[in-house]
């Protein structure tokens, strides 16, 4: 089919990664900057999702800008949401990238002049969840550096759409992987790695405070969640002139 020609096609596929990038772009602030330890405590982290590369706040300038068809973001809206509508799992593997566009198109919500009725908002929302329970970091730290950003962007933008189960399945598919890759990076001497450690801001910073969220019916499993969103939080800071930084509601390389 043409929609799979086009997952299959490098290019095609990164047309539509760039479309979400720089329809978010504008809204991504630095991730950490730093301060004195007698100003601010070491991490000032937004509540409540998305939280990652953009916010409730910014979500109606984004689809104000999405339905202006004299600008790029509505072009490239129009791809996403079209591949958005049309996609069908089938027996096709699980995909960062797939599961990254119907992840925005959900986290979007609907925008003014789009319709609809072939696939709903809630349903880019369950098939992006469906997806993204399959999936794990990889355990390569340069790939696990470089697909950290979109697998954290999907369970940022999918997060009311997982039920407490799927939020723990995904939490726990991918703390085991951080946690390797955590003890790998360590290991490191120098800045070979320094981009690996930068992604633990990431996660530290999607996790932070859903514990509850994860684990509703177990405060000490809630507990540990939330112990260890802070643990990768102190990883990242640990390598950045060890000072204390804020970590604000989007994450940078």
């Amino acid at each position: 089919t043409s929609e799979k020609m086009k997952m299959r096609n490098p290019k095609a596929r990164m047309t539509i990664i760039a479309g979400i990038q720089v329809l978010v772009l504008l809204l991504a602030f630095p991730c950490a900057q730093s301060a004195t330890r007698e100003e601010r405590p070491p991490y000032d982290i937004r509540n409540g999702h998305p939280r990652v590369f953009m916010t409730n706040e910014r979500l109606e300038d984004i689809r104000n800008r999405c339905a202006d068809k004299r600008g790029a973001q509505a072009s490239y809206y129009r791809a996403v949401k079209d591949y958005a509508d049309r996609f069908s799992p089938g027996n096709r593997k699980p995909s960062v990238y797939r599961c990254l566009c119907l992840a925005f198109a959900y986290a979007l919500g609907e925008v003014p002049g789009y319709g609809y009725s072939k696939r709903s908002i809630e349903e880019y929302g369950r098939l992006g969840v469906d997806m993204l329970v399959q999936l794990h970091p990889p355990k390569d730290l340069s790939y696990f550096r470089r697909r950290t950003p979109p697998l954290i962007a999907c369970y940022d933008w999918l997060f009311p759409a997982k039920t407490p189960e799927e939020r723990a399945r995904v939490f726990e598919n991918f703390t085991t992987v951080c946690d390797k890759m955590r003890d790998s990076a360590r290991k490191e001497t120098g800045n070979r790695f320094r981009g690996t450690r930068e992604t633990y801001a990431y996660y530290g910073l999607a996790f932070h405070g859903d514990g509850k969220d994860i684990y509703p019916n177990d405060p000490s499993l809630a507990d540990a969640a939330d112990q260890k969103a802070r643990e990768y939080c102190d990883f990242f800071v640990s390598y950045f002139l060890k000072n204390y930084f804020v970590v604000l509601e989007t994450a940078c390389k």
